[in-house]
């Protein structure tokens, strides 16, 4: 569902329009804007991408109405719960699967710029025990990607906690781990809270009643 605000948003009362109701258990989703930002390079009309048990489907707003399309991923883990859309172009895309689960993956186009309109699906970790949390943004600041991925429950080691991976040009991925064993993570987001020109990681964990905020130094 889509809400749509009033003249004021403070005031009156704000307007629904049903976007989508073709999937059966959804979880999470990301949004990109188009024409606000730099993903304006990459999706021409306004996007909605959604994530859940039966995969991710697209969902656009174009030409005064709203349309929706399997992102066919291959080989996705029984759907997903944590869903991010990478600004790059063209797109890729992170995920947790299946829902609650274990996998963390990326979805890029095969080939790269100028390649395939195909999926290559690169599996970072297998070792998450209720994945919850998901990030994909440049945290590190090399004009690539990184996955900032946060779990709840113990993993076989018994610990909770969250990993950044980082691309390197070679295609290889490197794992850093940024919390160990203090965070159950329900939740993350990133920000440069501190107006430095580096984005910190803030993090919040249900079962450990704690947020946290990683600063980058």
């Amino acid at each position: 569902t889509a809400y749509i605000p009033p003249a004021d948003p403070s005031v009156g009362n704000w307007k629904t329009a049903i976007i989508n109701n073709e999937l059966h258990k959804t979880h999470n989703f990301d949004s990109v804007e188009a024409g606000r930002n730099r993903a304006a390079s990459v999706f021409s009309p306004d996007n909605v991408v959604v994530a859940g048990a039966e995969g991710a489907r697209a969902i656009s707003y174009t030409g005064g109405k709203w349309t929706s399309s399997d992102l066919a991923f291959p080989d996705m883990n029984g759907g997903a719960g944590e869903l991010r859309i990478g600004i790059v172009n063209p797109a890729s895309y992170a995920c947790i699967e299946p829902m609650h689960g274990n996998t963390v993956a990326v979805y890029e186009v095969e080939g790269g710029l100028g390649g395939a309109s195909r999926w290559k699906r690169t599996v970072l970790d297998n070792s998450l025990n209720q994945g919850h949390a998901l990030a994909y943004a440049d945290v590190l600041g090399t004009n690539s990607l990184q996955v900032i991925a946060g779990w709840r429950n113990k993993n076989k080691e018994g610990k909770v906690g969250i990993k950044l991976y980082a691309k390197h040009k070679d295609g290889s991925w490197t794992v850093h781990l940024i919390d160990d064993n203090k965070m159950a993570c329900e939740d993350l987001k990133v920000a440069d809270l501190n107006k430095d020109g580096k984005l910190d990681i803030i993090a919040c964990g249900r079962a450990t009643r704690n947020v946290v905020i990683y600063w980058q130094k």
